[in-house]
């Protein structure tokens, strides 16, 4: 009968055992969980702080890219009223090269006679 008290102290003693383990795994369950929450949350601030960042660099982009557009746009404007420009001075010239030879063609030309 001993024996059997001995058994069963020992089996009541094992699934004490057993049940601490089992508590302790839990523990370090929720003790590693907690770190994986800790370094996700920090990563997930270290990724927010970068996005921020990035978003500001994209802005300084965008605005930069806006800026250049305009000074295009502006110098592109130039260039078409100075052409337009040259094209009314280059008919200017035409016209004057067309009046000038139709005033030598109407120029009477002095031949002298003998009796002058």
């Amino acid at each position: 009968m001993a024996a059997v008290l001995n058994v069963l102290a020992l089996q009541s003693v094992n699934e004490t055992i057993k049940f601490e383990v089992n508590e302790m795994r839990s523990r370090l369950r929720v003790e590693d969980f907690e770190k994986r929450i800790e370094t996700y949350l920090s990563k997930n601030q270290t990724l927010f702080e970068e996005k921020s960042r990035i978003m500001d660099d994209l802005q300084t982009a965008s605005q930069y890219i806006l800026e250049l557009e305009e000074k295009i746009h502006s110098s592109n404007s130039t260039s078409l009223e100075l052409l337009k420009q040259l094209k009314d001075c280059e008919n200017e010239v035409d016209t004057l090269k067309s009046y000038i030879i139709d005033l030598k063609s109407r120029i009477a030309v002095y031949i002298p006679v003998k009796h002058d």
